[in-house]
């Protein structure tokens, strides 16, 4: 169960980082890909190791034909958890969590001249 939550957990800190830098970008009219990108990615990175050491042995047994190591659950309880904070974001605010092509294109218009 600790595992489940710390999935869990990890997908929803991962949506706020995103939320931060979709805030960041509205306030300050740019476009933050690469930052989010390598942050993103190091926290990933972070949280894989910790759950390696940790929940390993971990697996989870569907039926007698299919047994899903911790790394497969890892990914998917976490990105449940990431879109479950998108799509409330998403709601509540009605900003999209990510720069529609329009906005790249208006912001590479504005800053490219």
């Amino acid at each position: 169960m600790l595992f489940i939550l710390s999935t869990l957990f990890s997908g929803i800190f991962s949506g706020l980082v995103s939320i931060f830098f979709r805030e960041y970008e509205l306030k300050n009219d740019t476009i933050a890909v690469g930052r989010q990108f390598v942050l993103q990615l190091l926290f990933l990175i972070i949280f894989l190791m910790i759950f390696y050491q940790f929940f390993s042995g971990y697996t989870l047994v569907i039926g007698n034909f299919l047994t899903l190591s911790w790394f497969f659950i890892y990914f998917v309880f976490s990105s449940l958890s990431y879109y479950m904070v998108q799509i409330l974001y998403e709601w509540f605010t009605g900003i999209t969590l990510f720069p529609s092509d329009m906005e790249v294109e208006e912001y590479i218009e504005k800053h490219m001249k």
